[in-house]
């Protein structure tokens, strides 16, 4: 991991990666980024201080790309395209290279859903010309973001200007009350009153952030984690949920178990609810069994893609840290 750089969140990351593609770009008038449209507002930020323009393209029900969408807007101002792994599962890898090989674009890899993993020839964090990951999705730690150079490093000097993020007390024992009493930690949020509803409301607000180093506490938690068992539990869990997704019709954009043989770390599995009334139905059932789950994700204001709408509204994410072998034969 030594050639990973360890910040504060995964935009700040993505910040000082664009940064670093910039002053590798030889021609300085390219100041368009392409990204899908189905992406979370955080991403903005560090590209807009940056001082580029977002230009979107759509994705499809599958969570798939629209190729022929994202071709029409590619011109000689297109700096560099962004794709993302959603929830830790491998995107169309070849297609994006050989787009980025035929305008000679930057390719910029988010894999903040997922930390390690392989598919075929393709590894995670070794796609783009840089690669975002967010390790801190599959702990529970407050911080952690990655950037992994697959370039020539520019900003080495910038990133020794940084503070170090601070951490207390309080985020080492929410670490390891978390990690070891995950079930339990969610049973008493329950007895007392906690409203599991708002992890069903889109409401990430669009504020920035200050660029920080990560500190050490959660630097060390990463670097020291066994990703592997971590690996071999989520990629079962995962598999758990895809099953139950099936046995219940329920549509999902993913249809293929995982290999374990991959080593991948999928944040969680997702499902897309019909309508609003089954939407409610599987909220309800998720909080009534304990389970941990969340929709995904806040979009930026001027998104109209209504492809990616639809899913930010309707696709309901299961952590792939709980496991859901007692109810897997549960009807609705």
């Amino acid at each position: 991991m030594s050639d990973y750089i360890f910040f504060n969140y995964a935009r700040s990351a993505l910040y000082f990666g664009v940064k670093n593609l910039l002053l590798n770009q030889k021609n300085q008038s390219r100041k368009k980024i392409l990204m899908p449209s189905y992406i979370c507002n955080t991403v903005i930020q560090p590209l807009k201080d940056n001082g580029l323009e977002i230009i979107y393209y759509n994705v499809n029900k599958n969570l798939s790309t629209n190729w022929e969408d994202l071709e029409s807007k590619i011109d000689s101002k297109i700096f560099a395209t962004m794709f993302v792994n959603y929830f830790g599962i491998l995107n169309e890898i070849d297609k994006y290279l050989f787009l980025k090989n035929k305008y000679e674009f930057f390719l910029i890899e988010d894999s903040s859903h997922g930390y390690h993993g392989t598919y075929n020839k393709f590894k995670i964090g070794t796609i783009g010309d840089i690669s975002i990951l967010s390790p801190r999705k599959n702990l529970p730690l407050q911080y952690g973001g990655v950037l992994k150079l697959n370039c020539v490093n520019y900003i080495n000097d910038d990133y020794k200007k940084l503070t170090k993020e601070k951490f207390s007390a309080k985020n080492i024992f929410n670490y390891y009350l978390t990690y070891y009493f995950f079930k339990k930690k969610i049973i008493l949020k329950k007895l007392l009153k906690f409203n599991f509803y708002n992890n069903f409301i889109n409401n990430e607000i669009e504020e920035d952030i200050t660029y920080k180093k990560l500190d050490f506490f959660s630097q060390t938690i990463i670097k020291k984690f066994n990703w592997q068992k971590n690996s071999t539990k989520r990629i079962h869990n995962y598999n758990l949920w895809l099953e139950f997704a099936l046995k219940n019709n329920f549509d999902t954009p993913f249809k293929n178990s995982l290999e374990f043989e991959n080593l991948s770390t999928p944040w969680c599995f997702p499902i897309i609810a019909k309508n609003d009334t089954q939407k409610k139905r599987i909220i309800k059932w998720t909080i009534d069994n304990n389970f941990l789950a969340f929709t995904w994700t806040s979009l930026p204001k001027n998104i109209q893609d209504p492809t990616a709408i639809y899913l930010s509204k309707f696709l309901i994410c299961f952590s792939t840290y709980s496991n859901p072998t007692k109810k897997i034969n549960d009807k609705f």
